[in-house]
């Protein structure tokens, strides 16, 4: 312990800063008396070393702080050994002090709660700022065994609060300096001094903080943080320009959003106006449907009137005949009684002297002849009636072909009205259907 604190003697600052002692029970009182610091922590796990530590205030030590707890590297309990010789309690086991003290014995155990010596050093407010004298700042471990645990435990930039660091090491177990000195190197720091020749089972060592590694690493860092920079920079140049390729796209997007709603809506009004022209058309087949079959009724009594027309054409026609074959016998029966008549006139000429009897006879056959022109007359007058009326039954029956034939051409009309809109209705239910399954 007095070779850990004959170092300090070493550190080219008076006063030192802040100075920590861990596991400060049992050491000459007179050596922390004549430490010159602006503040002295000292950490003992013995309450009773805690409370003789404590009395060093009453001496005139300025800005002591006494801390009474149990350090490890990480807080929790642990075995608290008591040995017969007291600056050795501590949770060191006895299987390993018995090699450099033969007749230690162990006189007691307890289990104690331990404190992590990180959190015993933010309790103290223990930091680069602390007076402004972080690199007069001095750590000692004076735990011989615990001291590579403590300082692996210690958060950089905890450690980075102390300029020095004074360690009590023990050369068992891989706690020699040179790991020690592997940790704290790379921490920054580089071996001062150490009194390892003097007591090779108990060495110990100082270290300092190297500005220069440390200013050396900090520019390589700021170099490394600089290029970060400068590539950080570059992508967010780059994100800025994805985001504005990312918003043009979006406008467009939205843009082309808008155009697509627009045309959906046109192309809705127009779904709807052909869904109105389907029910139109609907409407309209069954109209032109009903008058078809209107039609169709129609031409029913039509088809019976003309054939009723042409069965009288046809008895019109056979009486034609009929008097056309009596006005050719009675035209030569008229010839032949002219021919009788002649016959009587040559006779009556020549024989002008017939008596009266032959007189009566050509008066009566005078009287027959003009009987029969009247019955010729009479035949003629009828014929002219018949042809009348033949003329008549012809006109009836082209009015009605023509009629007919006006029915059919409407017909036909109607008919391919029906394919055209049955044609559209399909034409209709095909865009509907392509519509639905866009």
């Amino acid at each position: 312990m007095e070779a850990l604190l004959e170092l300090l003697s070493e550190i080219p600052f008076r006063p030192l800063g802040t100075v920590v002692h861990v596991g400060a029970g049992g050491t000459d009182p007179a050596l922390h008396e004549a430490i010159q610091a602006r503040r002295l922590i000292l950490i003992d796990g013995s309450p009773a070393s805690a409370a003789e530590l404590r009395l060093l205030s009453a001496k005139g030590v300025a800005r002591l702080d006494v801390v009474q707890s149990v350090v490890a590297a990480e807080a929790g309990t642990v075995i608290w050994n008591q040995y017969n010789l007291p600056w050795l309690d501590g949770t060191s086991d006895a299987s390993d002090l018995g090699k450099y003290y033969p007749r230690l014995e162990r006189t007691g155990s307890e289990v104690r709660q331990a404190s992590a010596l990180a959190d015993l050093l933010k309790d103290q407010r223990i930091d680069e700022a602390d007076g402004g004298f972080a690199e007069a700042n001095v750590l000692m471990i004076d735990l011989p065994g615990q001291e590579l645990a403590l300082l692996e435990a210690m958060p950089p930039e905890l450690l980075a609060s102390f300029g020095w660091i004074a360690v009590h090491a023990r050369a068992d177990s891989g706690h020699a300096v040179e790991a020690l000195g592997k940790l704290l190197r790379a921490a920054f720091y580089d071996m001062a001094s150490d009194a390892g020749p003097r007591d090779a089972a108990w060495p110990t060592a100082l270290f300092r903080r190297s500005s220069r590694r440390l200013e050396s690493a900090l520019n390589g860092q700021l170099d490394a943080l600089q290029g970060q920079v400068s590539g950080l920079t570059q992508e967010a140049r780059t994100a800025s320009e994805e985001h504005q390729r990312i918003a043009s796209a979006s406008q467009a997007r939205d843009a082309e959003f808008d155009a697509l709603k627009k045309a959906y809506e046109a192309l809705d009004g127009q779904r709807q106006a052909l869904l109105r022209s389907v029910d139109d058309l609907t409407d309209k087949l069954a109209a032109m449907q009903r008058e078809r079959d209107d039609l169709v009724a129609g031409q029913g009594p039509m088809q019976s009137e003309l054939s009723a027309r042409q069965t009288e054409l046809e008895a019109l026609r056979k009486t034609t005949t009929d008097l056309r074959a009596d006005q050719a016998r009675m035209s030569a029966e008229l010839d032949k009684s002219m021919g009788a008549a002649k016959a009587a006139e040559t006779r009556l000429a020549t024989a002008e002297a017939a008596s009266a009897d032959q007189q009566a006879q050509a008066e009566r056959l005078g009287k027959s002849l003009q009987e029969s022109n009247g019955e010729r007359d009479a035949l003629r007058a009828r014929q002219d009636d018949l042809s009348k009326q033949l003329s008549k039954a012809h006109a009836e029956i082209e009015t009605l072909r023509a009629a007919l034939s006006d029915a059919d051409v409407r017909q036909r009309m109607l008919d391919a009205e029906i394919l055209r809109a049955e044609a559209q209705l399909e034409l209709v239910k095909d865009v509907l259907l392509r519509e639905k399954n866009f």
